[in-house]
């Protein structure tokens, strides 16, 4: 292929403003699998090792995959001529001085601030982070940037973090408490992933429990190591160190996010063992409590719990749909997806569930707000009679759902005069739904022809080519567009 003109290395070519870079170059893969003799040939064709991709650099792939042949080749930098045919290079005459190609590693080189050591580190191949440190490269760095987004010790203190690693970077003078462009430290990244053994090392070297650094971008603030400690046993290594669980005021604080998470395991021991408010953010949108509602309202939140309810009765479509029929021994015995356990407990813990949100809204009044129609949304012409079904099925089951939700939160002891928005109370606001959804559900519950091109309702169910037909004639007659309607309008002037 390359006799015929395949080139030995792919170049990085420009998409709009952006430089995008192959995923693999031939000599990485050559080196990935240990070819020595196709590392050669594509070397004496041009290719470099210094050329790297989104994989990696060969020499660094070569010495990862423990193909050390190839890796002291690179380290040699030299090509004296070669062919593939184990003789003397193919245009040369015999007694003729072949040309030698010579390189040097370029050890720091690097592609939008991620290098060789970059890369071992995230990979936690330690035996290569120790090589590049013998070659002087650094890890102690200057606060992130566009062009060094990330940092040794962060990536080293991620998922499959091992400790030999992280002490490694430590003592080579890695900075514990160094924040990247998202606001994380190498704490944070080890309370995500519960590495509990790298996160009591970095606060053993003064690893601040309590830091809280604002990204350099639009995005979501991490909030302290707390905020993200993924168990119980995180939890408590944080705070036996000294970690607050005081809310600033801004940003959700460590009780909110592990409502958002739905860590119920994590509510419980942060309200159980160390006393943390659950009203904590009354009034704004870092409630523990509307939190939980949020996430409790979602579609896949409404779904897990349709799941749950649909097996205690598998026959039936609409498990919720004759709830109200039920007796309060079996509304008991109904099961609940997280989201309402993780409602129930903070409610149970003293969470007033008429509290209002920064838009003043009631949970109660929020929940009955979500019984609208967007699986109609979108809709147009096209949509067929079996689509309409299918769609409003959905709707159905949703809705369902929602009442089951409301219905708890009556039990729990909500407000049902207690208003929302704009002084909307909750049956106003159930009054407003149905006038809203009266002539849908009047619409199908008559049903539709089959005939697509003449029979379709817009999202309040009115039949939207009878709908045009009716304004093309008002505007005749009004005098529309046209010699007649400049005539109609001159003879009324």
């Amino acid at each position: 292929m390359l006799d015929h003109g395949a080139p030995p290395e792919l170049r990085a070519f420009e998409q709009g403003e952006l430089a995008v870079v192959p995923s693999y170059q031939p000599l990485w893969v050559a080196s990935h699998f240990g070819h020595f003799n196709i590392v050669r040939l594509l070397v004496s064709r041009g290719a470099s090792p210094n050329t790297g991709c989104l994989a990696g650099f060969p020499w660094a792939e070569a010495f990862r995959k423990g193909h050390m042949e190839i890796f002291n080749y690179f380290l040699e930098g030299k090509e004296g001529g070669f062919d593939s045919e184990g003789g003397k290079e193919e245009g040369k005459e015999d007694g003729e001085q072949q040309q030698s190609i010579t390189w040097q590693i370029q050890f720091d080189a690097g592609r939008n601030g991620v290098t060789s050591l970059h890369d071992a580190c995230r990979r936690g191949n330690i035996e290569l982070v120790q090589f590049l440190l013998s070659k002087g490269m650094q890890v102690k760095q200057e606060p992130g940037s566009a062009e060094k987004p990330h940092f040794p010790l962060n990536l080293a203190s991620s998922r499959g973090a091992k400790l030999e690693l992280v002490k490694l970077l430590v003592e080579a003078g890695a900075e514990v408490n160094m924040a990247n462009l998202k606001g994380s430290t190498p704490l944070h990244r080890a309370s995500k992933m519960n590495i509990i053994d790298v996160a009591e090392y970095l606060i053993q070297q003064g690893a601040d429990v309590n830091i809280d650094v604002s990204p350099s971008s639009q995005k979501k603030r991490p909030g302290t190591p707390l905020c993200q400690a993924a168990t119980p046993d995180m939890i408590r290594l944080l705070m036996h160190h000294g970690a607050k669980l005081a809310w600033d005021g801004q940003a959700a604080g460590p009780l909110c996010r592990a409502v958002d998470s739905t860590k119920l395991e994590n509510v419980k021991c942060l309200i159980s063992e160390f006393n943390a408010d659950p009203n904590e953010g009354i009034g704004t949108s870092s409630s523990p409590l509307w939190a939980a509602v949020r996430s409790a309202t979602t579609s896949a939140s409404l779904r897990s719990v349709y799941e749950k309810l649909k097996s205690l009765d598998p026959k039936s479509d609409t498990p919720l749909l004759d709830l109200p029929s039920t007796t309060e021994s079996k509304k008991e015995e109904q099961p609940m997806g997280k989201e309402l356990e993780m409602i129930q407990f903070l409610v149970e813990s003293g969470a007033d569930v008429n509290q209002c949100d920064a838009e003043n809204n009631t949970p109660l009044v929020f929940i009955i707000s979500c019984f609208d129609k967007s699986e109609f949304a979108g809709r147009d012409r096209s949509w067929s009679q079996k689509q309409i079904e299918a769609a409003a099925e959905k709707m159905a089951q949703r809705h369902a759902l929602l009442e089951y939700l409301a219905d708890k939160f009556i039990d729990f002891g909500a407000d049902v005069n207690k208003p929302g928005l704009s002084g909307t109370t909750p049956l106003q606001q159930v009054l407003h739904n149905a006038q809203c959804f009266f002539v849908l559900i009047m619409s199908l519950s008559l049903g539709f022809k089959t005939d697509e091109a003449s029979n379709h309702v817009d999202v309040d169910g009115r039949d939207t080519a009878n709908r045009r037909t009716r304004k093309r004639r008002k505007g005749k007659r009004r005098g529309g567009r046209g010699r007649r309607g400049e005539e109609s309008k001159k003879g009324k002037s």
